[in-house]
């Protein structure tokens, strides 16, 4: 095992080892070349470049030593040069041949016996001839079928093919010659990092992201002439009211974000980064080394067994072993610690029976893991998946085959994982699938983020329907507020006759509801301050939800029994689990063991509803560089979010002289023009005042609060825009 890792080092430390290769080559020929005061080791160089060549001794060493400074300076010769040089230095031998052996009274093969016969003298005191052992070989073997003329007719046909490889050149440089051009000033190109001889993958890698960065301009580019025209066609004067938002729009289920998002367009795949060079052959004969050691360990446990396969997968490797004659299952996993300290691995996992098979799956780390990109996933998104807005990618499988999950199929997903397991990974990777594939006005992100940290990049970005929640305090108002919205849904569908949001897009296209994905990152810090209170609100939208397209996904670090509560886990069927640090927590995940024997950094058991048992996966991941140019792409599109008016109240009211709360927006300077503008429409929201007056959300849903507080507008309607009450006519 070690000397199999020894041999695979890092890029750097191959090229420090391909320099110190090149320098010992390059010292020993200019020992040859300086043979008279180098002494035995130099004099021994000459003496076998003398054998071989005769009085052209010093050509390949000189040739050698110059490919090893083209190549230790990385600099690029083609191999026309390096052919036509070859070419010639075999003409030059022929020639030293036919000086030698003109006269001789020997011929043909003759000459090469005479050779070979004084080869041991000839080694010591020189060969016959100037042209050495190949001037020999080469002049007789021709001499002996065409004679003299015919070495010099192949002189002469090396020379002639040396000259033709470098036609085309010399064309072009004689045209260059009869139709001079001004020499044109090349702006001096940028200098980059060096890369060695040895690193021809991080070259290649590095190409391709500079092809990525000029696509992603160009795309930003056409992005904003595109925005440009579209304010353009939409501005209206000023003095006109606003005809379209007297009209109230229950598309997407709220204030008409459907046609403000008309000419939205998702991010590019090109934001993402490509996919990494496969691994998979050192870790195929990884495996071959593996199992002869794992066929030694179960013969000495009296299991006799044959491999039937061997799957590689991204961070593992599964052998499916066929048991052979008598024997007991449970044998396996009892010799677990055994396989593990004579594979010399972190950790193993049995799976006895593997689920469908008759064999039992042993499954050891790669030696090589590979990471697994979502740009590979979602580049290849299967047909029956290609026209899902909730659908996201997972990762690969033991295969190496893709796999996908749909929010709207689970319904709801519980995961959870140690510290540093995979865990915020995974749930980045959920968000940036659904940028990358829905629309706004297809899903809405309700991101909970007690830590702070973890979801502020998508501060911006217009599948919010609220601002993200970092106060742990306000989390259980934002999940009943869900709830009413969830309620409002049921009462519009039982209206319409139908029975689930599906069925209501279907039949009311120009009204469409968007779906919810409501995410909390970590359920622990929730559960221990409003912990009955959020169970209540979790297991009622668990439960209920699924048909009004509002689906939770719940994240947790410590999977233990009092975050995790039964009634969580019998609603929320789909579950992923990360490696844990206990046999007990991945049985509170999972309901079985399983979990503790993973690898960590997105190596996950996922088992959804359907299922009986997890399938181990490798999560694909997401980098900050990847989350931070998608942000970006949204920053530069001048979509902002369009937050719902049912999440935003306002916190900062006075008392009144009755002891009432009285909102803060009645003393706004803007108040006043804002009251006059609104007796003119029939519905408002605080989207339609935040775009006519330029002002940020917080400030236009303090005027909402009021306008509702003087009477001017009517208290919320769950998600659809406020009736006004009072009209100009009416005054």
């Amino acid at each position: 095992m070690s000397k199999t890792r020894s041999k695979r080092k890092t890029a750097p430390q191959d090229s420090v080892v391909g320099y110190v290769y090149l320098t010992i080559v390059i010292v020993l020929c200019l020992i040859a070349l300086m043979h008279e005061m180098t002494g035995f080791l130099g004099r021994w160089l000459f003496v076998i470049g003398r054998f071989l060549f005769g009085e052209a001794w010093f050509v390949p060493y000189v040739l050698i030593m110059a490919w090893c400074l083209v190549k230790a300076f990385r600099q690029k010769v083609s191999g026309k040069v390096w052919s036509t040089v070859i070419l010639f230095f075999m003409a030059a031998i022929l020639i030293l041949g036919c000086i030698s052996f003109k006269d001789s009274s020997q011929s043909g093969t003759e000459l090469i016996k005479d050779f070979f016969s004084k080869a041991k003298e000839m080694f010591v005191n020189g060969p016959i001839g100037k042209g050495g052992m190949f001037a020999v070989l080469g002049y007789g073997l021709i001499s002996a079928l065409a004679n003299f003329w015919g070495v010099i007719i192949v002189i002469c046909v090396l020379f002639a093919v040396g000259v033709l490889i470098h036609t085309e050149s010399i064309v072009k440089w004689l045209r260059s010659l009869k139709k001079p051009q001004p020499a044109k000033k090349k702006p001096e190109p940028k200098k980059e990092r060096q890369f060695s001889l040895f690193d021809q993958d991080e070259i290649k890698e590095r190409k391709k992201e500079k092809e990525l960065e000029k696509q992603r301009e160009k795309e930003l580019k056409l992005l904003e002439r595109e925005q440009k025209k579209a304010e353009k066609t939409e501005k209206k004067p000023e003095t006109k009211p606003f005809i379209e938002e007297t009209k109230p729009a229950v598309s997407a289920g709220t204030d008409g974000s459907s046609n403000y998002f008309a000419n939205y367009k998702p991010p590019y795949l090109s934001y993402l980064d490509n996919p990494s060079v496969s691994k998979n052959t050192v870790n195929r004969r990884n495996a071959s080394e593996k199992w002869q050691i794992l066929s030694d360990i179960l013969e000495s446990f009296d299991l006799k067994s044959r491999l039937e396969g061997y799957n590689i997968g991204p961070s593992i490797t599964q052998f499916e072993i066929v048991p052979e004659g008598n024997f007991n299952i449970n044998k396996y996993s009892s010799i677990e610690s055994n396989i593990k300290m004579a594979l010399a691995v972190k950790d193993v996992r049995i799976e006895a029976p593997i689920p469908g098979k008759r064999a039992v799956g042993i499954e050891i780390p790669n030696e090589e893991p590979s990471i697994v990109r979502l740009k590979e996933l979602l580049k290849d998104v299967p047909d029956e998946y290609q026209h899902e807005p909730l659908m996201f990618a997972l990762g690969k499988d033991i295969t190496g085959k893709n796999r996908y999950g749909l929010i709207n199929k689970m319904p709801h997903m519980l995961v959870a994982g140690a510290t540093n397991s995979g865990k915020s990974v995974c749930i980045n990777s959920i968000i940036i699938s659904l940028l990358l594939r829905a629309r706004p006005d297809e899903v809405r992100l309700l991101l909970i983020d007690p830590k702070k940290v973890e979801f502020s990049s998508y501060a911006n970005i217009p599948h919010l329907i609220c601002p993200i929640v970092t106060e742990t305090e306000k989390a259980p108002a934002i999940l009943g507020k869900l709830i009413k919205i969830m309620m409002d849904r049921y009462e519009l569908f039982s209206q319409k006759g139908v029975r689930k949001i599906e069925e209501y897009n279907e039949t009311y296209p120009d009204e469409k509801l968007y779906s919810i994905v409501c995410i909390i990152d970590e359920l622990y810090d929730l559960m221990v301050r409003h912990g009955k209170e959020v169970e209540t609100y979790i297991n009622r939208l668990a439960s209920l939800a699924r048909a009004a397209g509002i689906h939770l996904i719940l994240a947790t670090q410590r999977p233990s029994t009092d975050v995790i509560t039964g009634t969580i886990k019998a609603n929320i069927s789909t579950r992923i689990a990360f490696s844990t640090i206990s046999g007990y927590d991945s049985k509170t995940i999972l309901d079985g063991p399983g979990a503790e024997k993973l690898l960590g950094n997105g190596d996950m058991l996922y088992k959804p509803s359907d299922a009986n048992r997890p399938t181990r996966i490798q999560g694909v991941y997401v980098s900050k560089d990847e989350i931070d140019r998608i942000t970006e792409y949204f920053a530069k599109s001048n979509f902002t979010p369009k937050f719902e008016d049912i999440f935003m109240h306002d916190e900062d009211e006075e008392e009144g002289e009755d002891g009432e709360m009285v909102p803060s927006g009645v003393k706004d300077k803007q108040y006043p023009e804002v009251e006059r503008w609104v007796k003119t429409q029939k519905t408002i929201s605080a989207n339609q005042i935040q775009r006519r007056f330029n002002m940020g959300y917080p400030h236009a849903a303090n005027l909402i609060d009021a306008l509702e507080y003087n009477g001017i507008i009517s208290p919320p309607k769950g998600s659809k825009p406020r009736d006004v009450l009072v009209s100009d006519d009416q005054q």
